[in-house]
């Protein structure tokens, strides 16, 4: 079985390589991340569907409705797990608020989810 596409490489390079080429034209790191998002996040999603196409990373089994037999792994119904990936690297693409704005929401969520530290502590 092949193993799976890691495309957060890839995104890392460019944004290195981007961001020593923006030093010399004078563009900010966060206008850069702007720009890359959206492209990386479409990327992954593409990737992700070949992955489905070509079966692999399939999910558990499961007798859910939405469960897909993939051939070349067996005759269970599998969740496309694939397919949940992708639709989450599209949810990326229209949430994008640039990166400042993002980092304050971040912040916050971390902020309400966090256990609060015992008092006299």
């Amino acid at each position: 079985m092949a193993k799976p596409v890691v495309p957060a490489s890839g995104i890392i390079d460019k944004t290195l390589l981007n961001n020593a080429a923006g030093q010399c034209r004078a563009f900010s790191l966060l206008w850069l991340c702007d720009r890359i998002v959206r492209p990386a996040a479409i990327g992954g999603a593409l990737i992700r569907m070949g992955n489905f196409m070509n079966s692999e990373i399939v999910g558990l089994p499961t007798q859910r409705a939405w469960g897909v037999v993939f051939d070349r792994v067996d005759t269970l119904p599998r969740h496309p797990v694939q397919l949940y990936e992708a639709a989450a690297f599209e949810l990326i693409v229209p949430l994008h608020m640039g990166q400042l704005l993002s980092l304050s929401f971040i912040l916050a969520g971390l902020f309400l989810l966090l256990p609060k530290a015992p008092a006299g502590t």
